[in-house]
């Protein structure tokens, strides 16, 4: 009876061991490939939210750079997305241009990859699937072993354990299953265009696709052609760009100061600049800011408001917002004061920028086949 009593231990031992194993390691795959990045979550109400990712088994974290404070003064230095509130994500962007130089190394290692797949990825990819394929004759296997088991001596002993003896095998093969779908296995490394359902409104994404999962989909260097905004009162995501800098001028003219803003363009695409925006106030621009180039925009007629916040002796002439490569020091020029009295003004441009995508396959779908880069 005592070897009866050690074997059920073992048996409950062991389901609780695999249980807790399975659930720290069961990330998503797609989520998993994005996790320690910088990204920009996009939400089904629009609103955006942008920090290095982090992934777990019960939900994700979005790290920010700097910490926030809210209305009421509160110290906030993340955003937690729990299951239930994942399905209020419409897609996650890792824009290129707001990787550090190491990360975006990594980036460009993994695009190699996912088109030259070495031997033992392939392998571990074949495996996989040979798992997927055959996982209900591992399960059915498992449970012929455990029931012979059953049959001996005590088997009203390991019969309350039935529940958990049952669950091993799904807990094994858990760990090593994924979604399968032959359509898109065959894609895995290619070229692809994915459909992305927004309302009435479907918008394509081409890039390579490097993985998917049952909730997720995820693909490789695409080009968004987009509008993208970047406010004055976000100094965080405006030092996330590698390429554009905001340059905020003070000059005094017959004894009245003046004020402009120069965006520099750093980078190597040119970048249409629509529109300035503040609250309910908006300024038309349509004006192109070529690559290598720069821009002056004139702030005289924001509204009052916030000019005011501008005229502050506390400010200095110029006060400039620069990506840290481009900065004397380790981090971006901003003063206490300016940080809080700058004007709550955005600025609008649509541009295309290299960017890695993972969407939720409830809103999205793999619509066109590519073709494989040539070895």
């Amino acid at each position: 009876m005592d070897s009866l009593f050690f074997l059920t231990i073992s048996v409950i031992f062991m389901s609780a061991v695999i249980g807790v194993y399975t659930r720290r390691r069961s990330l998503d795959g797609c989520l998993k490939d994005f996790a320690g990045y910088q990204v920009t979550i996009e939400l089904t109400d629009g609103r955006l939210i942008w920090g290095r990712l982090e992934v777990f088994s019960s939900g994700v974290e979005l790290v920010y750079r700097v910490s926030n404070k809210d209305t009421r003064g509160h110290e906030e230095t993340s955003y937690i997305l729990f299951p239930a509130e994942l399905n209020t994500i419409q897609a996650i962007y890792r824009y290129h241009d707001e990787l550090i130089p190491e990360r975006q190394a990594e980036r460009l290692r993994d695009i190699q990859r996912t088109y030259h797949p070495s031997f033992y990825r392939r392998l571990r990819r074949n495996l996989r699937n040979f798992f997927n394929t055959f996982r209900d004759a591992f399960n059915q296997s498992i449970g012929v072993a455990m029931s012979q088991v059953k049959k001996g001596q005590g088997a009203a002993v390991l019969k309350a354990q039935n529940k958990n003896i049952a669950s091993i095998g799904d807990k094994m093969l858990g760990s090593v299953a994924n979604a399968y779908e032959p359509i898109l296995e065959r894609y895995i490394g290619h070229r692809v265009v994915l459909e992305e359902a927004r309302s009435e409104d479907v918008i394509e994404h081409p890039g390579i696709l490097k993985e998917y999962t049952a909730s997720w989909i995820e693909v490789l260097d695409s080009s968004r052609m987009a509008e993208h905004e970047f406010c004055l009162s976000e100094p965080d995501q405006l030092s996330l760009n590698r390429d554009l800098d905001f340059i905020v001028v003070r000059e005094e003219s017959d004894g009245e100061p003046r004020f402009s803003m120069r965006v520099e363009n750093h980078g190597t695409e040119r970048v249409f600049c629509k529109r300035l925006t503040s609250g309910d106030w908006s300024q038309n621009l349509e004006a192109l800011l070529p690559a290598e180039g720069s821009l002056d925009l004139p702030l005289g007629e924001l509204p009052a408001e916030e000019l005011h916040g501008l005229r502050s002796a506390t400010l200095p002439s110029e006060i400039a917002f620069r990506a840290e490569s481009r900065t004397t020091g380790s981090e971006v020029a901003i003063t206490p004061d300016g940080q809080s009295a700058l004007p709550n003004i955005t600025l609008v441009v649509e541009a295309a920028r290299s960017v890695d995508l993972c969407l939720p396959r409830r809103c999205s779908v793999l619509r066109h086949g590519g073709e494989r880069m040539d070895a």
